[in-house]
């Protein structure tokens, strides 16, 4: 069973993770999680390039801007405020919003929350999303029950313009979405390390005759691109669908061989993973397969990352009733660590 994850709401691709039994659980089996945690990022030279492109555009060359003062004129104060957040909401290239708003002040105060939402929702895009596994001899009459029949009827409009793919070696939805759903590289990803420390570095690649002029500038540029950090011993994955959780630090201490201690998002990472797998087919490269992981019982279900004192506050005030299934999930994953 080859194993490319898939975000099937936002239809793109968070990479092959190997074959089953075959580095199933390495730390390349992140990704998912990490969409889900930290996520995507603006590379850092876009930020400055779109900026510098940011004064042309202005009309203000960067040689008569008085960087201490992070004050310039840009000609957009005539408008009314509603219509620069317009303008924004507009700039699909998040470069091209951020060039804007770091003008000067009252466009980065009008605009500073928009970019903070955006990042937001940038570092975290598979949020809420299904997320599924799916192996390459996936049958399309045996899938979960979160790929729609909307979905499904794609495949046959897709192929009349890919005719490699014929009525006797017909595509299948494996196929479809390998081949249509854009690749999310892991380079795209935080790393677990302060996401912000070599922006400086960048920075003075762009500009090193006039970097010391700019502090404010950068500052500010620092203070907008800052997001919260989670601490990662206070982590939970969440099934959404199901209502069930997995407590990562606890999950990280129940782990009872030594030498398969980890950190708390790797051992979230291999829990999603051992539950989002899903084949018609069980020859997936492993002498055993105790708990039939490629028939995962998450496979297609909704996820959210978040604190576990942020859980139990919205359990207080919803009345919910969630499942706390750290326990089976740390038994399934030694299980498949053993083999």
């Amino acid at each position: 069973m080859s194993s490319p994850s898939f975000d099937l709401d936002n239809r793109i691709s968070l990479g092959f993770l190997g074959k089953l039994g075959e580095g199933f659980l390495q730390r390349h089996g992140c990704l998912p999680l990490i969409s889900l945690t930290l996520g995507l990022r603006p590379k850092r030279s876009s930020v400055v390039a779109g900026y510098l492109c940011g004064w042309v555009e202005f009309s203000v060359s960067p040689s008569f801007v008085d960087y201490t003062t992070f004050n310039s004129t840009t000609g957009l104060f005539k408008l009314p405020s509603e219509l620069i957040y317009m303008i924004l909401e507009l700039l699909d290239h998040f470069p091209d919003a951020l060039a804007l708003v770091m003008a000067n002040k009252m466009l980065y105060n009008l605009g500073f929350t928009h970019i903070q939402q955006r990042l937001i929702e940038s570092r975290t895009p598979c949020v809420g999303s299904r997320l599924i596994c799916l192996g390459d001899n996936s049958d399309d009459g045996d899938l979960p029950d979160a790929i729609t029949k909307e979905e499904l009827e794609e495949i046959p409009i897709w192929q009349k313009d890919h005719p490699y793919y014929s009525r006797e070696d017909p595509c299948n939805y494996y196929t479809y979405a390998t081949e249509t759903f854009p690749n999310v590289s892991t380079d795209s990803y935080y790393s677990y390390a302060d996401p912000w420390v070599m922006v400086t570095y960048e920075w003075r690649e762009y500009g090193k005759d006039y970097v010391d002029d700019k502090g404010p500038w950068y500052n500010a540029l620092t203070d907008i691109l800052k997001l919260e950090t989670l601490n990662a011993e206070e982590l939970v994955l969440c099934n959404l669908t199901k209502r069930e959780y997995a407590d990562g630090a606890e999950a990280a201490r129940r782990v009872k061989d030594e030498d398969l201690a980890c950190d708390v998002t790797y051992m979230l990472a291999a829990i999603l993973k051992c539950r989002i797998c899903w084949s018609s087919d069980d020859s997936i490269a492993m002498a055993d397969n105790p708990y039939d992981v490629h028939r995962g019982v998450w496979a297609g279900d909704h996820f959210k990352v978040t604190t576990k004192g942020r859980l139990l506050a919205s359990i207080e005030k919803t009345q919910w009733e969630w499942n706390d299934v750290t326990e089976e999930v740390v038994k399934e994953v030694e299980a498949y660590w053993d083999l």
